[in-house]
């Protein structure tokens, strides 16, 4: 959903204040599609049993202590704010994009 006002920005936008925030948009919602992608992954995997094994490693990679002691229905309410997140930033873009279109 981002490639598009960012294929926009890039080639038709002049430079400036809007092709920047278009631009930086589109890298905001690109990042968060992909920690929804990995949410998705690591999700698909967890169990009770290996909750505490996964708290580690994603302790290590984001290296944020609070991660190792969730319990499972927090990873999950934590990955279902990151698709709000996710959505509201997706449309912010495209409302951004929409306006600039119309009033250009």
């Amino acid at each position: 959903m981002a490639l598009i006002p960012l294929l926009w920005a890039i080639f038709c936008a002049s430079a400036g204040l809007i092709r920047s925030l278009i631009t930086a948009g589109a890298g905001i919602v690109i990042y968060q599609c992909w920690r929804l992608w990995l949410d998705n992954y690591y999700i698909s995997e967890l169990t009770q049993e290996n909750n505490q094994q996964a708290g580690i490693i994603l302790t290590s990679i984001w290296q944020k202590q609070k991660l190792q002691d969730f319990t499972l229905e927090q990873r999950y309410q934590g990955a279902l704010k990151q698709l709000k997140y996710s959505l509201i930033s997706c449309a912010l873009l495209w409302l951004i994009w929409i306006v600039t279109l119309l009033f250009k």
